[in-house]
């Protein structure tokens, strides 16, 4: 008998102490949507508050942030950041137009670098 209730204990605080756990996890924590869907599958009968308008899509905010982010080409003028030459979608873009730009100044005292 004794055996019993302490088995009985152990199950009952192991299942608060998992309640308790669960309520911890916050959206915040996730980078990315598909991070925060993954571990909410994984876990998903404790770990509901993820899913707050209960619809069975966590985190749903991290969905709407911008992946991309546009490359800039910074102009140096005789080392320090004189202008910003544009917005590129991607580095390769900036790398064509630093180089087009970098033939056309030759002997000028200007650099560029895309950030």
């Amino acid at each position: 008998m004794k055996n019993k209730n302490f088995y009985s204990f152990c199950l009952g605080t192991t299942f608060i102490s998992t309640s308790l756990f669960s309520a911890n996890i916050k959206c915040e924590q996730f980078k990315t949507y598909q991070d925060a869907n993954n571990y909410y599958k994984a876990h998903k009968p404790d770990y509901q508050a993820l899913d707050r308008n209960k619809n069975g899509t966590p985190c749903e905010h991290l969905k709407k942030r911008k992946k991309k982010k546009n490359i800039r080409l910074i102009i140096y003028k005789y080392g320090y950041p004189h202008s910003i030459g544009g917005k590129f979608p991607s580095l390769q873009s900036c790398e064509k137009k630093k180089n087009k730009l970098t033939i056309s100044n030759i002997g000028l005292d200007y650099s560029y670098k895309c950030e």
